[in-house]
This record gives C-alpha cells, sequence and structure tokens, in this order.
C-alpha cells in the first residue's frame, strides 16, 4: 500500500494519506543553529535546544497509546462549535470529509487541511541560528458566506532534563507558568542552569490563553477532545506546578475567499524579552523570508552533487532525501528521534567520526570543524572517548579513558584522509590540537597515535583486542577476546595514514604504517581465514565466532566486505569471502548481519545477545554494515551485485510496499527484521543511523564512482551493465564538473575515455581546476 509520494521538483516528500503505519517525521533546525525540532506527519514531535537530554523544549510523550502525542497541534473552531485540528490527528475527523496532506521539505514541514469549506495550513521551520520554531497558520474560507473561526494552539512544554522528566516527574512541582501581554511564559529555574525560560506568542491578538494541560485538555479527556476548545475558550490558567502548555486563542474572521496568516512562536527564552522580539519579528511576510533562506540553504547544501540516472528511485534519495538524512546525523549523531528518546546525550565518537564522510563534500569546514573537537576526546596515548556531549563537547582536560572501544580511534585516519581528499587541504594534518589529558600534538601525530594505540592491544594471535567492544556492541569478546573486523580496519587506517604521509613527504612514517598493515594483514590470513570466509571473532579460551563449526553465527558480513575494502584478502580469497556474503547473507531487503541467528538466549553464547533471532544485531539486516559490501563489490569490478545490494537497501524502492515495510520509504533505518521472524522486511529505527552516510559514499563514489583523490576527481563506476548513461553535477575544490558517463558497450566498469572540456586525458583522474571554472567530462566505459 501506499502513503505518499516523492516530489522532487520540490524536494519534498508528500504524504497523501495521514493514516501512516508509523508516525513519518522530519527534522528542522538542521541547516543551521541549535534548535531542533522533530515533526511527524500529524504534526507530533518534541524540540529541544543544543542538547535533547538536558535541554528539552517541548515534550513528547514515547511509545504512547494513541501514538504520535503531544505535539504542535492547531485546533479550528467554527461558529456552530464543530472543531477539528489542522492535521488530521489528534482530532481525527473521517478521513472523507477532512482531507490533509502533509509535505515534508529540508528543513520544512508543512500540513494542509480542508473541511466543510475551510481550506487551512500549518507551514513549520526553525529559522536558522534562532533558538525557536516559528508556525505559520493559513486558513482561507472557500464558502460563500462569511465565516468566524476560533483557532486554538497546543504544545507540551519539557521540563528541561529528560531524565528529570521520566524519573521524579519534575516538572509537576518546579514549573512556573504566567502570561505578559498575550506571551505565554515558562520557567523552571535550576541553579546554576542557563536555559530557564520559553516562551509561546501569537502575532495576532489573543482572546484567551491556558498555559498549563489540565485546564485546557480538561479531566478524563484527551488531546482528541481539548475542554477548552470544546466550550470555545480557555480559562486564561496560570500559576505553579502541573503540565505546562502553550495555548493560545486567536479569532479569526473571514469574507468568501478570504485568507488570513498568523504566526506562533515557541523558543527558548523569556516572555518579557525574547517572546516580545520574536512577536514583532517573525510576521507572516519575515515567515516567508525565512522559508525561502531555508530552501535556499538546503539547495546549496545539496546541489553540490546532483545525478540523474536511469533509476529515479535512486535519484530521489542522492539528490534529497539519502542527502538529508546525511546532514541530520552529521548535526544530531544518534540523540534524538522518535526511538531515541535523548538520555543517550551527546555524540558517539565513531559515529561521528563516520558522518562526516556523508557530508564531506556539502560541509566540509563543519566537518573538519568536527574532527577537530573528536580529536580533543583522545588522550595521548591514542584512545579515545566514546561519547562526547554537545553543551561542552568534551568532559574537559585531566580525564582518564578506563573503557576504551577498540575501533573508535582509529576512524580518525579515515575521516582525515577523507577530508583532505576532498579539499586538498594537506596544511591541515600538520595543524596542533590538543589531546584530552594532557600536552597536544598535530593532527598526523593524532592519527599516529591511533594506530600505535591500536598495535600495542593485540592478543595472543596478533589481532587487536575487542577492549570494550568493537563497532558491535553487542558482541563482547571478553578478556583476550580479538577482533579480526577491527584488524582488518586497522589496515585500511593504517594505509589511509600512509597516503597522507607519502602527500606529505614523510616516507619514514608511511613506510612504518605499510609495514604495520602487512603485518596486520599476514596475521589476519594466517590465523582468521576458515576456508570460505573470514572469522569474526576468536576468544582467549580457544573459541570462534564465525566459523563453519559453529552451530549460530556462523558467516559474518563485516569481515567479508572489509578484507576487500581494506585490501586484506588475496583475489582468490576476496572473491571467496564475497560468494559467501551472497550466498549466504543476501535477501531481498538487504544483508543480514550474520546467519543463523542465536536462538537459545539462555545459553553462554558470544556477546550480549538479548535479541530475538532476527532482530538488531542477532541476525537482522543491521543497515550499517550493508553499503561496505555495496563498496566492496564495486571494487570487485561487479556492477550487477553491487547495485543489487544497493536497491535491496533503497527505502524508495518500498514506497508502495510501505504498509509492510512501516517506517517513512524516504530514509535509511538503523535495522530490517531478518527472515529468521515473521517480520521479515519490517524496518526499525530510521532516521539516526550511519547508514545514511556510508550509502551516500557507496551510492556517489563507488557506484556513480565519481570519487575525491588527492590529486583530483577519480571517474570510476560501477553500474549495471544494461545502463547506458548517467550524469552526475560535482563540485569540488570551488569547480563545477558537469559529468556524463556513456556505456555503449554495455560495460560494468572500467573508463575506456576521458574527456576534460572536449579535450582527452589520460587515466581516470581529473585534474584539479581553478575554483569557479566550469568543467565538462565525458567518460565513455569500455575496455
Amino acid at each position: 500500500m501506499r502513503y505518499g509520494h516523492f516530489d522532487d521538483k520540490r524536494r519534498e516528500y508528500v504524504v497523501d494519506r495521514p493514516d501512516t503505519p508509523t508516525p513519518w517525521i522530519n527534522y528542522l533546525g538542521v541547516g543551521g543553529g541549535d534548535y531542533c525540532a522533530i515533526i511527524s506527519n500529524n504534526a507530533g514531535g518534541y524540540s529541544f535546544y543544543q542538547s535533547p537530554g538536558e535541554n528539552r523544549i517541548l515534550r513528547f510523550r514515547f511509545n504512547a497509546v494513541p501514538e504520535d502525542r503531544p505535539g504542535r497541534y492547531v485546533y479550528l473552531r467554527d461558529e456552530k462549535g464543530d472543531y477539528w485540528s489542522n492535521s488530521w490527528a489528534p482530532v481525527r475527523k473521517p478521513l472523507k470529509q477532512h482531507k490533509t496532506v502533509c509535505r515534508h521539505g529540508m528543513g520544512y514541514t508543512r500540513i494542509e487541511s480542508r473541511y466543510k469549506g475551510i481550506a487551512s495550513s500549518v507551514t513549520y521551520l526553525v529559522p536558522p541560528g534562532e533558538p525557536l520554531e516559528v508556525w505559520c497558520l493559513e486558513v482561507t474560507n472557500r464558502t460563500k458566506n462569511p465565516r468566524t473561526l476560533d483557532a486554538f494552539t497546543y504544545a507540551e512544554f519539557a521540563f528541561p532534563f529528560f531524565a528529570g522528566e521520566n524519573s521524579l516527574q519534575a516538572i509537576l512541582f518546579c514549573a512556573q507558568t504566567r502570561c505578559v501581554d498575550g506571551i505565554i511564559g515558562y520557567s523552571t529555574p535550576v541553579p546554576g542552569w542557563r536555559f530557564t525560560d520559553r516562551f509561546f506568542a501569537a502575532t495576532a491578538a489573543v482572546r484567551s490563553f491556558d498555559t498549563r494541560r489540565e485546564a485546557f485538555i480538561g479531566p478524563w479527556r484527551s488531546e482528541a477532545d481539548p475542554l477548552a476548545v470544546e466550550r470555545g475558550q480557555c480559562s486564561n490558567d496560570t500559576g505553579a506546578g502541573g503540565n505546562a502548555c502553550g495555548s493560545l486563542q486567536v479569532r479569526i474572521e473571514l469574507q468568501p475567499g478570504e485568507t488570513k496568516r498568523i504566526c506562533f512562536i515557541c523558543g527558548q527564552g523569556a516572555a518579557e524579552t525574547d517572546g516580545v522580539r520574536a512577536r514583532q519579528t517573525y510576521t507572516p511576510e519575515r515567515f516567508d523570508e525565512e522559508l525561502a533562506r531555508i530552501r535556499a540553504l538546503w539547495g546549496e547544501l545539496t546541489g553540490g552533487l546532483q545525478c540523474k540516472t536511469p533509476d529515479p528511485a535512486m535519484d530521489s534519495m542522492i539528490n534529497v532525501w539519502n542527502a538529508y538524512q546525511a546532514h541530520v546525523n552529521f548535526r544530531w549523531s544518534r540523540s534524538a528521534s522518535y526511538i531515541e528518546a535523548g538520555l543517550r546525550d551527546g555524540y558517539g565518537y565513531r559515529d561521528t567520526l563516520q558522518d562526516t564522510l556523508g557530508v564531506m563534500h556539502a560541509r566540509s569546514d563543519e566537518a573538519r570543524e568536527a574532527i577537530v573537537q573528536l580529536l580533543r576526546g583522545q588522550a595521548s596515548d591514542g584512545a579515545a572517548l566514546h561519547k562526547v556531549q554537545p553543551l561542552t563537547l568534551v568532559t574537559g582536560q585531566g580525564e582518564t579513558i578506563d573503557h576504551p572501544y577498540s575501533d573508535d580511534h582509529l576512524w580518525i585516519p579515515l575521516a582525515v584522509a577523507a577530508y583532505v581528499r576532498e579539499t586538498g587541504d594537506l596544511a591541515f594534518c600538520d595543524r596542533e590540537i590538543e589531546y584530552l589529558d594532557t600536552g597536544s600534538a598535530t593532527v598526523v601525530e593524532h592519527m599516529r597515535s591511533a594506530l600505535r594505540f591500536a598495535r600495542e592491544h593485540r592478543g595472543a594471535h596478533g589481532l587487536l583486542l575487542s577492549l570494550a567492544a568493537d563497532w558491535n556492541d553487542a558482541l563482547q569478546l571478553g578478556e583476550g577476546g580479538e577482533s579480526v573486523w577491527v584488524s582488518m580496519q586497522f589496515c585500511k587506517a593504517a594505509a589511509d595514514f600512509a597516503e597522507l604521509a607519502d602527500a606529505l613527504e614523510r616516507p619514514d612514517a608511511a613506510a612504518e604504517a605499510r609495514a604495520w598493515a602487512a603485518e596486520m594483514a599476514d596475521a589476519v590470513n594466517r590465523h582468521a581465514w576458515d576456508g570460505d570466509w573470514y572469522l569474526r571473532a576468536m576468544m582467549a579460551n580457544g573459541s570462534t565466532a564465525g566459523s563453519r563449526n559453529n552451530d549460530v553465527a556462523r558467516v559474518w558480513l563485516n569481515p567479508q566486505t572489509w578484507s576487500v575494502i581494506a585490501g586484506v584478502a588475496t583475489p582468490q580469497r576476496a572473491k571467496a569471502a564475497m560468494e559467501a556474503v551472497h550466498t549466504h547473507l543476501a535477501s531481498e531487503y538487504g544483508l543480514h548481519l550474520f546467519t543463523p541467528p542465536h536462538v537459545d538466549l539462555t545459553r553462554d553464547v558470544v556477546g550480549r545477545v538479548s535479541y530475538p533471532p532476527g532482530f538488531k544485531e542477532n541476525g537482522a539486516i543491521f543497515c550499517h554494515p550493508n553499503p561496505w559490501a555495496m563498496i566492496a563489490a564495486a571494487l570487485q569490478r561487479d556492477g550487477e551485485r553491487a547495485f543489487a545490494y544497493y536497491r535491496s537497501l533503497l527505502p524508495s524502492t518500498m514506497n508502495d510496499r510501505a504498509d509492510h515495510r512501516r517506517c517513512e520509504p524516504y530514509v535509511y533505518t538503523q535495522f530490517v527484521t531478518g527472515k529468521d521472524d515473521p517480520q521479515f522486511g519490517v524496518a526499525h529505527n530510521p532516521w539516526v543511523t550511519g547508514t545514511a552516510g556510508w550509502c551516500y559514499v557507496a551510492g556517489t563514489q563507488y557506484l556513480l564512482g565519481i570519487r575525491p583523490t588527492l590529486s583530483g576527481l577519480r571517474i570510476d563506476p560501477c553500474i549495471p551493465a544494461d545502463w547506458k548513461e548517467f550524469r552526475v553535477t560535482r563540485l569540488f575544490r570551488g569547480a563545477t564538473y558537469d559529468i556524463t558517463v556513456r556505456n555503449p558497450g554495455g560495460r560494468s566498469s572500467g573508463v575506456r575515455s576521458l574527456t576534460v572540456n572536449g579535450r582527452k586525458v589520460d587515466g581516470d583522474v581529473l585534474p584539479v581546476a581553478e575554483a569557479g571554472a566550469k568543467v565538462k567530462v565525458v567518460a565513455v566505459l569500455g575496455e
């Protein structure tokens, strides 16, 4: 079943039916600033400023019944007492009477409604750089008679500290509400905390107000039938304690065909000052300017790479939604969604370093500064924090890392190398950055210390110890346990370091890193090859994960793909390993993390297995490592499989089967239920996943093959053989490359000829053009 469609021209996803299988959401405020608002197709959701755990603005009830409550509601009540919400929920009038459409755009959401001759819409956005959100209500009288309507807003304020909200219900005792000249103020004085006030304002005259849920909704009611709306007036309630809310009543008089607009503003700050300023500033005319500004901003952020391929589903994702989701993850990591409630406040170290890869071409300066901040979370011995906090980023000089993970620090060389390839900024490698505990070092020395720390923590077979965990936190190998996958990651990190060392004319450092990588690759191949595929891990007691001798978890995805990505495997072993992936792990919905899953969870199994078979890390289609298989297949020049793996995970291909997938068909999810569960193919935990950045890298740099290198832009596609042509526009180091790839011979890979502005170029790397230049490129595939 289909609930919506892609409007690529407007860069929107249009939800045509409001009764989606789950709430389908959008993020506002990603383009710039510290205010984040999450909103669903039925106006549910919440917001925070800087920190979802420590500075929540609007409240949300996770996993609630009814679902998706509360939200940013605008109710309309006519002169006869009939009322409805602009969004279908929460009132939920019959769908045949109440027509609603939600347009999720890049940085804004617009919900349109028609009911009994009244057309209305509310557009929501976060002005870049402002600690507030604006709702713009537009109402039109489509009847032949004058109409008098009352509009009521409703949003619940949250207690700033989300843990206190859920454990002590502190808002019931600490809330202080007031209404100052029609602007609602809400305060929660917390000693030493600078964010204590919120406000809610309107640009029209306020007839009545409520500042507490208990007064607005009334006893034994819900958001579907609030008492204030039913009786046509709020109670002007204020005071201390209770559940604070923002409800303003505004009257709207409309002649036939007339339209009126009102803005409502909710934000951080005091009603008496910040609220007054916001009301004066965010008129409907200013709202239009901000919306145009946001559209232009996202046009710039996504315009640096656009494609036109034979596959419209790929185009929708690459040009709009995959790029957009990558930006969301880069900005807010894994901290806030409809699943991640905000208590995992902060940025994962490994997560954010990987997230830079998906936005490097569009936000290279911000990616660089994110890397710098994360380097400040690395200790002088090379280990790294596992998580950093958004308000302080790192917890301060002098901190020790007692339980390091084996992979966090190894993402440093990969992220730095990606930044330098994109920008050509080799000088960054010599930038001095302080360590977390003591002293400072250049970026290149930070990279080397990460490699050194890894080498100093090897096990009995010469492979890297898993320590607290490697990339898979559920795989707990215990003391002395060695991770085959992280050992492969080390080889890739060492190779990237060596490439930069060569460019910096430091041959000794490059040779040392290559020797370390060769030594590690040799250990992997001597101890971790199981005949047809690579092991996943080895424990100190001699047991293994990922062996043909195991009754569960015999074949794992990660070591097979990274044996190719890291260049660890011989061609014969690489082919066998990837064949094992295809034979044992592939499905119509993506690649499983491993197979078969653990079934008897009471047994003493490797790691912390607490999920049912086919869920999350227990044999699900865990999406994050899927693009690594796409990359590995592309590196093997297998365009059919690379694209098949890409398509199997592509959300947009499920648009017409959204009732089965359930999650939004415009974003990637963390995992898809595996074949060992009856819900096979159902997607879970959308938006906040490293899948987004890696799928963007896989799709643009390896399938379409437009890949930055230190010396220029490489054209190295790996596509289905029946593609005749595709085009990519790519901004690279200030120049715009208009690239056409032609495939007259039905090839999957291999560039036969390359011309730049009509002149033939040898090889497959485009020379770097001057900033501002327009470069026309034609690549022809063939022998």
